[in-house]
């Protein structure tokens, strides 16, 4: 790394892999950081997040442990952070915390206003029987979440993995 570079850490979706910011040479996120000279460090939120079942003040500590580990590495004192999707709240929720430890937040396709959301997950979410699921299943599984994303166009949606991997 770097040793006159502010460290940046990249999160990502919990419900997506480590590859989403990195899913080709001509179309990686990491790959235009590292170009512009950013000492870039990737989250990896690991295989498991259905059996381990995380609730976000999971999420946000495991963004503080991987924060201080880059702190000891780079000897820096303040991150650049970057958020992608879900990822990118949760760096908001981890930022409005941790305001100290952050020295820009760069975020994309974040939700931060839900209010304004007039999405067809957003319209769903809205008219969703939060009680009565929560009251049956105990909790909101992020598999779920990605359905509510795949059902906004099963036919094109069920393609996705298979175009991701022909590319």
């Amino acid at each position: 790394y770097s040793t006159d570079s502010v460290p940046l850490l990249l999160i990502y979706a919990p419900i997506n892999r480590y590859h989403i910011l990195d899913l080709s040479s001509e179309r990686s996120i990491v790959r235009k950081f590292i170009s512009a000279g950013f000492d870039v460090f990737l989250l990896d939120w690991g295989e498991k997040q259905n059996e381990n079942k995380p609730q976000i003040k999971d999420y946000i500590n495991y963004i503080n442990k991987s924060i201080e580990q880059i702190q000891k590495i780079t000897k820096k004192e303040k991150i650049n952070l970057y958020g992608y999707s879900w990822g990118g709240t949760l760096a908001i929720i981890y930022t409005s915390i941790y305001n100290k430890k952050i020295l820009n937040l760069v975020l994309q396709s974040a939700s931060f206003d839900f209010a304004k959301d007039n999405t067809v997950i957003a319209e769903w979410m809205r008219n969703f029987p939060v009680e009565e699921f929560i009251g049956e299943f105990k909790e909101m599984y992020g598999h779920f979440i990605d359905l509510a994303f795949l059902m906004r166009n099963p036919i094109a949606n069920s393609l996705d993995n298979l175009k991701y991997a022909l590319d």
